[in-house]
């Protein structure tokens, strides 16, 4: 995932460091955008970053299989949001293979900055 970035609510919700609360739900909830890198599919990292940070998708606004660019919807406990929004948005975000000591193949997810 390259490319994450804050969108503003949909609707016209009003925005708090970029989270909000619908008008019918009490949940918190962040809308991003990101895209793909090449040779990535759409369900890994993201799955891993919902594992990560605590929260989960709530529903995808658009997504182009041509491109790979991903615009979508998170909910989260507020304090999840904030940890997500600051260790994601600006990020480059992917999964590294490593090996287990019984010879396993395993996958940490690792975020690096952009500059």
């Amino acid at each position: 995932m390259i490319n994450i970035r804050l969108l503003p609510p949909p609707c016209g919700e009003s925005s708090t460091d970029g989270l909000y609360r619908s008008a019918d739900s009490d949940q918190w909830r962040v809308h991003l955008a990101y895209d793909l890198e090449p040779g990535e599919d759409d369900q890994y990292p993201l799955e891993d970053v919902l594992d990560e940070y605590l929260v989960t998708l709530d529903h995808v606004v658009a997504q182009s299989e041509e491109s790979g660019a991903t615009d979508l919807v998170l909910t989260g406990e507020c304090e999840n949001l904030r940890r997500l929004i600051a260790g994601i948005v600006g990020h480059r975000v992917h999964d590294e293979e490593f090996t287990l000591p019984d010879g396993q193949v395993a996958y940490s997810l690792v975020t690096t900055p952009i500059e």
